[in-house]
């Protein structure tokens, strides 16, 4: 019964194998996350363009200390490839002015930012 339901989601979604592998990176780039993200890191978006990985990290501020997880991001994702995947990453500090750079990009991390003070409901004064 289980498998009857995953052959007819996957039928009705009709995979390519171009989607599949984009699919199967941000899954991969989740998973290589995990204990990583630090308070600095804003967003972070995955782009595969045929067999290469972009990975793209928006930070608050750049650190010498930020890069290197940053490379460790990279080593364990490129330890979960079948093959030798090529892995490029840009940095870019944004603070909280976040845009996406990229059309194609895919989110795979974005940082809860709470709305600023003002657009807040104002309580009303109890006296």
């Amino acid at each position: 019964m289980v498998s009857d339901r995953v052959s007819y989601t996957l039928s009705c979604i009709k995979v390519d194998d171009q989607l599949g592998y984009e699919n199967y990176q941000a899954l991969s780039l989740t998973q290589a996350l995990l204990g990583e993200v630090t308070p600095n890191m804003v967003a972070v978006s995955i782009r595969c363009v045929q067999d290469s990985v972009h990975l793209h990290f928006y930070l608050d501020h750049d650190t010498e200390q930020e890069r290197g997880i940053i490379e460790d991001i990279e080593c364990e994702l490129s330890a979960l490839q079948f093959t030798n995947v090529p892995i490029s990453s840009t940095v870019s500090v944004v603070g909280d002015l976040f845009q996406p750079s990229e059309k194609n990009e895919r989110l795979v991390y974005l940082r809860h930012t709470p709305p600023p003070a003002s657009s807040q409901f104002v309580q009303a004064d109890p006296a």
